[in-house]
């Protein structure tokens, strides 16, 4: 009969390090499953909400003006066909295309103050805001806690869209959720094909064209948004032109009013990419 081999000292190290392995695995497996799951549920409410809030309208419905009081702009004939910008109807980009039901939107959550769109691209949600810049960075739109949070105006913004500077928050998700997609005007070629934002609200739509796009420190003059007056104000669209990673050829003025888009850079965690858009219509 042969012998049974003794257990080591190496065979119990073994034996420890394959344990330690194995709950690690199982572990990170766990969290993954975790951050799946949030990912999904995150991106299954706000799903849910555009497929209940938010519509195409019919063809003789979305024919009609970009904004109240504009009729000279939107304004498409028979004749004359579908007015493109980049390839895109302008109808679509002034967002008399769709048809946003707000009452439903201000049951869900009363603070809503709009929707932002960017054509062609993940960005397609409601905006909210509230007295602080903390609740929506993981709460969802229904008030579920979730990393994916809510797209926001700043608290400091006075009335959204109609003040000189609106700034406008969100997450980059790893599943290209949210705000995700401004990191893709690092690329001149992106913004040369989606060069402008969409924001509906309650009582108009307004289009926005981008004109600086670039990556900033978390606390820098990027995030002013409160000015006491057009001198200042002016230096800091001035600021925000000199910032940009190429040129866009579009100037801003005291006159103009402009939007502020910022999502956090996951490959350096104190900067922001920051993306500037300028009102054209509304």
């Amino acid at each position: 009969m042969s012998k049974k081999r003794k257990h080591t000292v190496g065979d119990f190290i073994r034996g420890v390090i394959f344990i330690v392995a194995l709950a690690v695995f199982l572990f990170s497996g766990y969290q993954l499953f975790k951050i799946y799951k949030e990912y999904k549920t995150g991106t299954d409410e706000y799903d849910q909400i555009r497929e209940a809030v938010f519509q195409i309208k019919p063809e003789s419905e979305s024919n009609g003006n970009a904004s109240n009081g504009n009729a000279s702009i939107g304004n498409e004939s028979e004749k004359t066909g579908p007015i493109l910008i980049n390839g895109i109807e302008l109808k679509t980009l002034l967002g008399t295309k769709y048809q946003c039901n707000f009452d439903q939107l201000l049951a869900i959550n009363s603070e809503v103050v709009g929707w932002i769109r960017i054509e062609d691209t993940n960005i397609d949600y409601p905006v909210v805001q509230t007295s602080d810049n903390e609740k929506y960075l993981r709460t969802t739109l229904e008030g579920e806690w979730n990393n994916a949070g809510t797209i926001f105006v700043d608290s400091r913004v006075e009335v959204p869209f109609i003040s000189e500077n609106t700034m406008i928050h969100g997450h980059n998700q790893r599943n290209k959720a949210m705000f995700h997609d401004l990191t893709l005007y690092m690329d001149k070629e992106f913004w040369e094909s989606h060069p402008y934002v969409t924001i509906l609200t309650p009582e108009k739509n307004y289009l926005y064209q981008i004109y600086s796009c670039y990556q900033s420190p978390n606390v820098s003059k990027t995030y002013n948004c409160q000015f006491s007056g057009k001198e200042q104000y002016q230096e800091y669209l001035t600021y925000t032109m000199s910032q940009s990673i190429y040129d866009t050829g579009i100037t801003v003025s005291s006159s103009d009013r402009i939007i502020t888009l910022s999502t956090c850079n996951n490959d350096w965690e104190d900067t922001r990419m920051v993306v500037h858009a300028k009102l054209i219509s509304g």
